[in-house]
């Protein structure tokens, strides 16, 4: 009989036939005790064999699970990317109605003060006509004035001419 602690169990298939062997070589000799170990070793490979089923199980359900994370985190990037490109366009709409805004404050401002203009050199002109027409009126009442005043010298003349008394 071999000595179960310092005897190695042989895995997989090879220690599913030693096994087996044992088992029926202890069965044909009547040594239960062999018979046993082999069926403890079958035992322990098939416990083995399932042990690594439920690890390779395991590691597979753990890498969909960490790949469902990774997609899930992807959709997330991929929402967020979306929203900030959003985002982006809305704020260049917002700066491009700004700027178009800008130029007709612009625009207005300068058609504002081109107005103002024509109309300071209207009333400058209106103002240099109106000045030119109140000298001419100056002008001729001014010798309006001097004829009357000659003529009411010469008037004045002719009545001493004719009443020299009264001088």
């Amino acid at each position: 009989m071999s000595d179960p602690q310092h005897e190695k169990v042989t895995s997989g298939t090879v220690g599913k036939v030693v096994g087996k062997a044992k088992e029926a070589a202890g069965e044909l000799v009547g040594r239960e005790d062999l018979a046993r170990e082999g069926r403890l070793q079958q035992a322990a490979v098939d416990a083995e064999v399932e042990s690594k089923r439920r690890q390779e199980r395991a590691a597979e359900a753990e890498a969909e699970a960490e790949l469902h994370e990774k997609e899930r985190e992807i959709v997330v990037e991929r929402d967020q990317l979306r929203e900030e490109i959003r985002e982006e366009r809305q704020e260049q709409a917002l700066d491009a109605q700004a700027a178009r805004a800008k130029a007709d404050i612009e625009s207005e401002a300068q058609r504002a003060h081109e107005l103002a203009e024509r109309q300071r050199q209207n009333g400058e002109r209106a103002a240099q006509a109106e000045r030119q027409r109140a000298e001419r009126e100056h002008a001729t009442a001014t010798q309006q004035a001097q004829a009357a005043a000659a003529a009411a010298q010469a008037a004045a003349q002719r009545a001493d001419a004719l009443d020299p008394k009264e001088a």
